[in-house]
C-alpha cells in the first residue's frame, strides 16, 4: 500500500514539473509574439534584447508556478524556492539590467562607492597571498590597507583571487553580486512566508514587498550594504520553530550567517548580532531550550569565529583609524524617516531633516503600500489583542530590535527639522567607529513588515489576503515607480571616457615603474591629481599608488608617510622606480632639490616626472 502511495506522489510530482515546463513554454511564446522584442541578438544593444528573453521567460515561469497551483496546491518547498528565486531576478532584470553581470564590463564600476570597491578588489587580487590574507600593500603605498576597508566583499574578493591566474586584467563582480542579492533576497523572504501560509499566489505577493523594499534599492550603490538577505536569513532563524536536539543545528547556522557577514559588511555584522541576542535570549528565557552554559558555549565560539573573520579580511591591520567627517548624529535616522520618501514617492512628499546624511543613511521609507499594510495590521491587533505566549515570544526580537533602533537614532535625537536633544558622554567614543549609524534601523524594518504580513495571513481569509496584498503592491509600484524607472533608463549604460588619461605615454613609461607617487596624496597636502586617473593605470600595470578611497585608513601611519613626503620635497632623494606626479606648488622645490638629474613633464594637465636614469631605460633613443 505505502509503496503504492509513493509510486502516485512519484507520478504527481513528474505530471506537476513537466506541466510546468510546457505551460512555461507556451506562456513564453504568447508572450513573445505579443510583445515582440525590439531588438536583436545581433545589435549592439544585445544586452535588453536579452533583458526581454530574460523577463518574457521569468514571468512565462511565475504565471505557469502560479497557474499550476490554482488548478491544484504546490506545496513542495522547492516552488517557494523558485518563486523567490524567480521574482528576484525578474526586479534585477527590469532594475538594473544585465550588462553589469558581464564581469568584463568595467565602466559602470567606475563611479561612486562601486569605483572605491572595484580598485580594491584590482589591487588586491595582483599582491601574493599574505597575513592576514585580507591585507593590500600596493594601495595606499607604503601604509597599506585590505579588502575589508576598500568595501570591496572579501567573501568574493578571496574566491575570484584564487582563480586570478584565469581572469581577464578588466574584471568585476559587483555585477554578479548585486543579481545574488536580489536573488537571495526573495529566496528567504519565501522561507519566511512559508513559515506561515502555503499559499503562492499570497507567498508571491509577499515576496514582492521585500525585494521592492526602498531601503534595499537605495543601497544599490553601495554593493556591499545590498545583503539584505542576511537581515531575513536571521529572522528565519528567529521565528523557525526548533527543538531541543536541533539547537546545534541552528548553532550552525548563526555559524554560518555570522561567517559570511563578517566577510561581507561589518554594519550587517551588528544587525545579525542584534537578532543574535534575540535568538539566544528566546531559546534559554522564553523556550528554555538551552541552559546558561549552553548558550556561553555557542556565543563563544560565534564570537570566536567572527573575530578570526574579521581578523581574515584584514579590519584589525589598523590600529589608530581615521574618525574624521561629519560628526556622529549627521548620518543618524530621523524619528520621521519611515515616512520621509526623500523624494522617492510620487504621492508622499519629502520632509524635512537636521542633515542631509540622514536623508541617504538614514533613508528608511517604507512606501506607500507597506504604510497601509502597517495601518491594517495595527487595526486588527487592536481588534484582537495577540495571547500572552505570542508577546513572550516576539518579546527578545522586540528588545533587539529596540536596541538597534536606538543605535540608529544615535546620541542626536531628531523630528523633523528640530533636534529633540543631543547626548555627549563616553559613550560617544564607542559608538563613533560607526557614524552611519542610521543603517541599523533595517532590522526593525524587515521585521514590522513581515510581523504585519504575519498578521494579515493568520487573521484573515486567503481571498481577503489576496486582494488586500495586491492592491497594497500596486499602491507600492506606483508609488515608487518614478525611482525604479529612474534606474532602469540609466541602466549602467553611461561610460567614462575609456582612457582617462589620455596621453599614450603613460602606457609607454607604466611597464617600467614599479610605484606612483603623488606629492602630495590629499592626506598630506595639495592633492597632485584626482585619484582615478592615476588608480586606473596603477590597476592596468600592478603598480602601487600612494593613495586611495577606504572607509579607514591609519592615520597614525599615514601622518608619519607625509612627513617622510615632505623630506623627500626637502632634501631632493628620489627613488629610479617610482613615477611622481607633483602638484603645482611643490614643483620648483622639488626640481631645485633633487640629488640626481629630473626629467618632467605635463601629461594630461598633469606634472608628471621620473628621474633621468630611469626615463632611459625606456625612452627612445
Amino acid at each position: 500500500m505505502n509503496l503504492q502511495q509513493n509510486d502516485f506522489k512519484a507520478k504527481i510530482i513528474l505530471y506537476s514539473k513537466l506541466s510546468l515546463f510546457f505551460f512555461t513554454i507556451l506562456l513564453f511564446v504568447l508572450f513573445d509574439t505579443l510583445f515582440p522584442s525590439l531588438q536583436t541578438a545581433h545589435t549592439a544593444h544585445n544586452y535588453f534584447y536579452l533583458e526581454e528573453l530574460g523577463l518574457k521567460l521569468l514571468s512565462a515561469f511565475i504565471l505557469a508556478l502560479l497557474g499550476l497551483n490554482a488548478i491544484s496546491p504546490l506545496k513542495s518547498l522547492h516552488y517557494s524556492f523558485l518563486l523567490g528565486l524567480s521574482l528576484g531576478l525578474v526586479y534585477f532584470t527590469y532594475t538594473l539590467g544585465y550588462k553589469i553581470l558581464d564581469p568584463t564590463q568595467i565602466q559602470w564600476a567606475l563611479h561612486g562607492d562601486w569605483e572605491f570597491s572595484f580598485m580594491g578588489w584590482q589591487f588586491f587580487r595582483q599582491e601574493a597571498w599574505q597575513f592576514p590574507p585580507g591585507k593590500i600593500n600596493g594601495f595606499f603605498y607604503p601604509v597599506g590597507s585590505s579588502i575589508g576597508y576598500t568595501d570591496s566583499i572579501p567573501l568574493l574578493g578571496f574566491f575570484f583571487k584564487l582563480l586570478r591566474s584565469w581572469l581577464p586584467v578588466d574584471f568585476q563582480y559587483l555585477g554578479l553580486w548585486l543579481c545574488l542579492c536580489f536573488v537571495l533576497q526573495g529566496i528567504f523572504a519565501a522561507k519566511l512566508l512559508r513559515l506561515v501560509t502555503p499559499n503562492l499566489l499570497i507567498q508571491a505577493l509577499g515576496i514582492s514587498f521585500f525585494v521592492l523594499s526602498p531601503i534595499l534599492l537605495n543601497r544599490i550603490w553601495h554593493a556591499a550594504l545590498c545583503a539584505h538577505w542576511l537581515i531575513l536569513a536571521g529572522l528565519w532563524l528567529y521565528f523557525t520553530p526548533w527543538q531541543r536536539e536541533k539547537m546545534r543545528l541552528a548553532g550552525g547556522a548563526w555559524l554560518l550567517l555570522l561567517v559570511l557577514a563578517g566577510l561581507i559588511h561589518p554594519y550587517l555584522v551588528i544587525m545579525l548580532l542584534g537578532l543574535l541576542a534575540a535568538f539566544y535570549l528566546r531559546m534559554f528565557w522564553i523556550e528554555a531550550l538551552l541552559s546558561w552554559q549552553q548558550t556561553a558555549l555557542h556565543l563563544f565560539g560565534l564570537g570566536s569565529a567572527l573575530l578570526l573573520t574579521w581578523w581574515m579580511a584584514g579590519y584589525f591591520i589598523i590600529k589608530q583609524a581615521n574618525m574624521n567627517g561629519f560628526p556622529l548624529g549627521y548620518y543618524s535616522l530621523n524619528l520621521l524617516a519611515p515616512f520621509n520618501s526623500a523624494d522617492w514617492s510620487i504621492f508622499i512628499r519629502r520632509l524635512p531633516a537636521v542633515t542631509d546624511g540622514q536623508i541617504f543613511e538614514g533613508f528608511a521609507y517604507f512606501g506607500l503600500g507597506v504604510l497601509i499594510l502597517l495601518l491594517w495590521a495595527s487595526y486588527e491587533l487592536s481588534q484582537h489583542t495577540p495571547q500572552r505566549r505570542t508577546y513572550r515570544q516576539l518579546l527578545p526580537l522586540g528588545l533587539g530590535c529596540l536596541a538597534l533602533t536606538l543605535l540608529a537614532v544615535s546620541n542626536k535625537v531628531t523630528l523633523g527639522d528640530v533636534t529633540l536633544f543631543e547626548l555627549d558622554n563616553f559613550l560617544i567614543k564607542i559608538l563613533t567607529p560607526f557614524q552611519s549609524s542610521g543603517r541599523f534601523f533595517w532590522v526593525a524594518y524587515y521585521a514590522a513588515l513581515l510581523l504585519a504580513l504575519f498578521t494579515l495571513i493568520k487573521r484573515q481569509r486567503e481571498s481577503m489576503v489576496i486582494g488586500c496584498l495586491a492592491f497594497a503592491l500596486s499602491l507600492q509600484s506606483l508609488d515608487l515607480s518614478q525611482v525604479v524607472n529612474s534606474f532602469r533608463e540609466r541602466h549602467w549604460h553611461e561610460a567614462l571616457q575609456q582612457d582617462m588619461l589620455k596621453s599614450p605615454v603613460w602606457e609607454q613609461a607604466a611597464v617600467h615603474y614599479q610605484h606612483i607617487t603623488l606629492l602630495m596624496p590629499p592626506a598630506c597636502g595639495y592633492e597632485a591629481a584626482p585619484y582615478l586617473p592615476f588608480a586606473e593605470l596603477a590597476r592596468k600595470h600592478k603598480l602601487s599608488l600612494n593613495t586611495g578611497r577606504a572607509a579607514r585608513f591609519n592615520s597614525e601611519e599615514t601622518a608619519v608617510y607625509c612627513h617622510q613626503l615632505g623630506r623627500i620635497l626637502e632634501n631632493g632623494t628620489l627613488s629610479d622606480e617610482d613615477i611622481y606626479i607633483v602638484h603645482s606648488n611643490y614643483l620648483s622645490q622639488f626640481q631645485k632639490n633633487a640629488q640626481q638629474a629630473v626629467l618632467c613633464g605635463v601629461l594630461d594637465g598633469f606634472n608628471a616626472c621620473v628621474t633621468a636614469q630611469s626615463y632611459r631605460r625606456w625612452a627612445a633613443p
